[in-house]
């Protein structure tokens, strides 16, 4: 996150928060980002400079020294564009007009943070706190959308499944998605058998012929997939691929070091690697060990 200044009144806020002193509600409606370079005077602006991003408040608080604190979460899931979060600030109501207006601001300047766009290898979460000065205002509220539902870092790669990891051949097996959001936009593959998706029950079909073997299971979830390794008729542990040498290399000379790929069961966690054996010949049908 940027390296934001303390929150300033604007006089906007200020106005709001000589009329709540007064007797009337103070009330909070968002938190927004933008690009913006700060003016000569950012305690004139009602908006921000440049605003990209808009962000609801999670919940609100009273410190009791005359300030408040806000938490709100700062995500890029739909974010289109990626920016530079140079400018923040916190929105209110003014009690006379309703108008929403700019309260507090800061800038970041030449420390802002850049916020990339979604759907790239960079999932943005960040959960931060605000604070501003209430004084001794006597009701201070935030608008607060619960149903607004995020969907955390957790949420999104840690795709969480309910049901069988080994599974017989011929058999219909329901995967309860124990964190399913009906905000967020799901989809399935595997690559032995079928697969389809109702809500937040996944069903994998497997064949009555199908051998033994491991099964890949795939959920998507708003365009990040997770994939869960499964296995058809018992336990199995997967044939490692030689990483190096390269194959079919030649001419290596001495010191070579031999290297796999990852040692992985199916279904994940079944068996823990003990020891590997390699036998090296001279030969392709390995006779001459």
């Amino acid at each position: 996150m940027a390296n934001f200044p303390g929150l300033i009144l604007t006089d906007a806020g200020r106005d709001i928060l000589a009329k709540a002193l007064a007797g009337d509600t103070l009330t909070f409606t968002r938190v927004a980002l933008g690009d913006g370079v700060e003016p000569g005077t950012p305690e004139a602006l009602t908006a921000l400079v440049n605003e990209l991003q808009s962000v609801s408040i999670q919940s609100l608080g009273a410190i009791g020294d005359g300030t408040a604190k806000l938490r709100a979460i700062l995500t890029n899931i739909g974010l289109e564009v990626g920016y530079f979060a140079r400018e923040i600030g916190i929105y209110a109501t003014d009690p006379d007009t309703l108008d929403e207006l700019l309260y507090a601001y800061a800038n970041a300047g030449v420390q802002a943070d850049y916020v990339p766009a979604y759907g790239g290898s960079t999932v943005v979460e960040h959960v931060f706190d605000l604070f501003t000065v209430v004084d001794t205002a006597a009701e201070v509220v935030a608008v607060i959308d619960e149903s607004i539902v995020y969907a955390t870092k957790d949420d999104v790669v840690g795709t969480a499944l309910d049901g069988l990891t080994v599974v017989p051949p011929g058999s219909s097996n329901d995967y309860l998605i124990t964190n399913y959001s009906s905000f967020s936009a799901y989809s399935v593959a595997t690559d032995v058998g079928t697969v389809s998706i109702a809500d937040d029950t996944v069903t994998l079909v497997i064949d009555a012929g199908e051998p033994q073997g491991g099964v890949n299971l795939t959920v998507t979830r708003d365009g990040i997939p997770k994939t869960f390794r499964l296995a058809v008729g018992g336990a199995i542990v997967a044939q490692p691929e030689i990483i190096a040498p390269a194959d079919e290399q030649t001419d290596i000379g001495s010191g070579v070091i031999l290297a796999t790929s990852e040692f992985v069961t199916y279904p994940n966690g079944a068996d823990t690697h003990a020891s590997s054996d390699w036998q090296v010949a001279t030969d392709a049908g390995f006779t001459a060990v």
